[in-house]
C-alpha cells in the first residue's frame, strides 16, 4: 500500500472467507477490476501486472486453527529442547498476540536459564510449568476473543457475539460486581494480564452468568406455576 513519498511501500493482506469471489479470479485483469471496485482510493498503478498475475497464480494461505503443544520443554540425554513462538502455539492474528506471546516465551526462557544455568533439567521443568498453561489459555482465548472481525460466519452468530461482548463490557464496569465479572477476554489481554489469569476469570464469569440465567429461569417458572395453579 502506498504511504508518504519518502517512505517505501508496505504490504497488505487480503483476508476473506474461502467462499469469497476474490479467490475465484483467474487473471490479472479480473483482479485489477476487483481492486478498483473494492478499493477505489488506490491508484490503478498501485499494482503492477506481474504482481496481480502472481496473486491469482498462487493458492491463498489459510489461518491456522488455534492450537498449542502440550509439551513445550523436554530433557534428553545430553541436551534439552524448548519450544517457543509459533512452534509452541499457533493461531490467527485475531487478538494480535503472536509476537507478544513469543516474546514472553523468550523472556521466560532467559529467566529460567539464568536461574538454573547449572541445572538444565530444573530449567526445563520451570519453563514447562510456566508456559504450557499460558499456551493452552491463549489458544482458547483466541477462539472467543474477537472471532468475527473479518465479517465471516453467519450474521446471527456475529450479532449474538457482539451483544454478549457489549453486555460483558458494561457489566464489568458496574460498581461492586466488577470484582466478580471479568471484562471480555480481548480487553483482558490488552490490559496486560497473564493469559492463564484472563482465561480463568473469563471461565468464572461465564459460570456466574449461567447460574444467574438458571436462577432467573427458575424464578420465572415458579411465577408461572403460581399464576396457573
Amino acid at each position: 500500500l502506498p504511504v508518504r513519498a519518502e517512505v517505501r511501500e508496505r504490504t497488505a493482506n487480503v483476508i476473506a472467507p474461502a467462499s469469497h469471489r476474490v479467490w475465484t479470479l483467474r487473471d490479472a485483469q479480473s483482479l485489477r477490476s476487483f481492486f478498483a471496485e473494492s478499493f477505489p482510493q488506490l491508484a490503478p498503478s498501485t499494482f503492477s501486472d506481474d504482481e496481480l498475475a502472481s496473486f491469482v497464480a498462487r493458492p491463498p494461505g489459510v489461518f491456522p486453527k488455534p492450537q498449542h503443544a502440550l509439551v513445550l520443554a523436554k530433557s534428553f540425554p545430553g541436551s534439552s529442547c524448548f519450544l517457543l513462538g509459533d512452534a509452541a502455539h499457533a493461531f490467527p492474528p485475531d487478538v494480535g498476540q503472536g509476537v507478544n506471546s513469543a516474546l514472553e516465551d523468550v523472556l521466560v526462557l532467559g529467566d529460567v536459564l539464568r536461574k538454573h544455568h547449572k541445572d538444565t533439567a530444573r530449567a526445563v521443568d520451570e519453563f514447562q510449568a510456566d508456559r504450557a498453561p499460558a499456551a493452552a489459555a491463549l489458544a482458547r482465548i483466541v477462539r472467543c476473543a474477537f472471532p468475527y472481525q473479518y465479517n465471516q460466519g453467519p450474521k446471527l452468530r456475529a450479532g449474538l457475539f457482539f451483544l454478549g461482548f457489549l453486555l460483558r463490557l458494561l457489566l464489568s464496569r458496574l460498581p461492586l460486581v466488577s470484582f466478580f465479572l471479568a471484562e471480555p477476554v480481548a480487553l483482558g489481554v490488552l490490559k496486560g494480564s497473564s493469559y492463564a489469569d484472563v482465561w480463568r476469570r473469563a471461565q468464572r464469569t461465564t459460570l456466574l452468568y449461567r447460574l444467574l440465567l438458571a436462577a432467573g429461569a427458575l424464578a420465572l417458572a415458579a411465577k408461572v406455576l403460581l399464576v396457573f395453579y
